[in-house]
C-alpha cells in the first residue's frame, strides 16, 4: 500500500497541476481548443482533451462546437 499510495498522490498532483495550467491558459485567452495547450503547456493533445472534457463534465468549463472542433471557455 505504501508505494502505491505515493504514486497515486503523485499522479493526482500532476493532474491537478495540468488542470491549473489549462485553466490559466483559458483565463489568458478567454477560450481554447484541445490543440492550443500544446504550445503553452507540456500536455499532449490526448491529455489536454481528457482534462478539458473532465472539467466540462464537472461544469467548470463551457464547451461549444465550432465547425469540426470543440471550444472550451470559462
Amino acid at each position: 500500500m505504501g508505494s502505491h499510495a505515493v504514486r497515486d498522490n503523485s499522479q493526482e498532483s500532476v493532474e491537478k497541476s495540468a488542470q491549473r495550467q489549462l485553466l490559466e491558459v483559458i483565463e489568458r485567452n478567454s477560450e481554447i481548443t484541445s490543440q492550443e495547450p500544446l504550445c503553452k503547456t507540456p500536455l499532449t493533445v490526448e491529455e489536454a482533451e481528457k482534462l478539458l472534457s473532465e472539467l466540462a463534465k464537472r461544469g467548470q468549463l463551457d464547451v461549444r462546437v465550432e465547425g469540426s472542433r470543440l471550444v472550451y471557455a470559462l
